[in-house]
């Protein structure tokens, strides 16, 4: 017999709700029927559970390439390294200025100083991370309030990228399809969510970084 639920707190909330921020957008604007304003049953409900599980999954991948590694590392450049920059106030620093808020210059200089005792490195930047990554995680109350900000990060994340997706098919749907009741006012929620819960990912991954370092 089962003892527990199969889905863990970051499976609802970092898969299920992403997936069926989507489902219900592609229903909406294709007026497909098959989960909004329709009585579906405990089979098909089911099935659509699954299906937004696995389309929340492929939303998590999108949103890791898009967001975290071409956004945040390429362009925005990660906390593992402007935390340990001048504090900026100008390009990106003008939109994200919370993301580019650096360590006070004597904690800087204290975390370089212990890492180059401990373990040779003297630079910030990814080994320094991983370096203090391997240290951290051996506290397992510390490892579990990690957990948490990875959660919400990855939450925040997702949603971000859902809303996203939901935009531009409330928007393809405008342009090029049949204008329905309040699709406008969805199109507006669904920028404001995207780019909210943009500023959300990033506030929650700079704190989870800092937990680290």
């Amino acid at each position: 017999m089962v003892s527990r639920i199969p889905f863990s707190v970051y499976d609802f909330f970092g898969y299920l709700a992403s997936g069926f921020l989507l489902l219900a957008t592609l229903d909406y604007a294709f007026d497909g029927g098959w989960v909004l304003n329709k009585d579906i049953g405990i089979v098909f409900g089911v099935f659509w559970v699954g299906v937004a599980y696995i389309a929340g999954h492929i939303i998590a991948n999108v949103s890791s390439y898009l967001l975290e590694k071409k956004l945040v590392r390429r362009v925005l450049v990660s906390p593992e390294e402007t935390l340990f920059q001048a504090k900026k106030t100008t390009g990106w620093a003008r939109i994200f200025p919370n993301f580019y808020e650096p360590f006070p210059e004597k904690l800087q200089q204290r975390i370089l100083i212990k890492a180059k005792e401990k373990a040779d490195i003297d630079e910030p930047g990814r080994a320094l991370f991983l370096h203090c990554h391997s240290i951290v995680k051996r506290d397992e109350a510390t490892q579990a309030r990690l957990n948490s900000f990875l959660n919400l990060y990855g939450f925040s994340r997702n949603i971000s990228m859902a809303a996203t997706l939901a935009f531009i098919v409330f928007l393809a749907d405008i342009l090029f399809g049949t204008i329905r009741d309040n699709e406008w006012v969805w199109l507006l929620a669904a920028m404001v969510a995207a780019v909210g819960m943009l500023y959300r990912y990033l506030k929650f991954f700079k704190h989870y970084t800092r937990r680290f370092l």
